[in-house]
């Protein structure tokens, strides 16, 4: 989660002056492209992702989710080189894909956050997740974009390195997911009985 928050931190603050440099687009037009990738990606994200998180849950268990999490996050590191689509249209539609994907992996694994843990835990997780979510998606992922652009090019680069830190971001939180899912099976007996509600008594 962490690492999907990187990706988002990232794209908030460089999305819209990638799309003027790399794109030619105009501030306004910039703007505009993400307003509208926000408000369907916050809109249908949680939505989409919690009817997900309840089917995986039903179906296959908490390992199931995170094999759908570990999914979408190989969809979002591929989604995530939306600044270098070879077209502004091509770009704008996979950074509208993109945060849509990662509003549904982060209210699935909030979702297993609540099903997984034991009481006594769960509120300490997301605080952690809050706090660290905060440092590094505002304060460490936009510092990663320039370190990168800087590394490979200067300011003409802040297209690839954008996509360099949104692409690498999503593939580690989807290897993450993946563990988890090993994990999980690993260790059945005690998260199925979680899973089942004995955490919530």
């Amino acid at each position: 989660m962490v690492a999907i928050g990187i990706a988002d931190g990232a794209t908030l603050v460089w999305v819209v002056p990638t799309l003027s440099r790399s794109f030619g687009m105009s501030t306004g037009d910039a703007d505009t492209v993400m307003g509208i990738a926000l408000v369907i990606g916050g809109l249908l994200g949680p939505v989409i992702g919690g009817f997900a998180a309840d089917r995986c849950l039903n179906s296959g268990g908490a390992a199931r989710a995170m094999l759908l999490l570990a999914s979408l996050g190989a969809l979002s590191g591929v989604l995530g080189l939306f600044a270098l689509a070879p077209g502004a249209v091509f770009a704008s539609i996979c950074l509208t894909a993109f945060i849509l994907v990662g509003s549904m992996m982060i209210s699935v694994a909030l979702t297993l956050v609540t099903v997984l843990l034991p009481n006594e835990l769960r509120g300490f997780c997301v605080s952690v997740l809050s706090v660290g979510q905060i440092l590094l998606s505002f304060g460490l992922a936009p510092s990663l974009v320039s370190i990168t652009a800087a590394e490979i090019g200067g300011s003409a680069s802040v297209g690839i390195a954008l996509a360099t830190v949104c692409g690498t971001a999503s593939v580690i939180s989807g290897a993450a997911f993946l563990f988890g899912r090993e994990y999980l099976k690993r260790c059945p007996p005690q998260h199925e009985t979680m899973a089942a509600g004995v955490s919530f008594q």
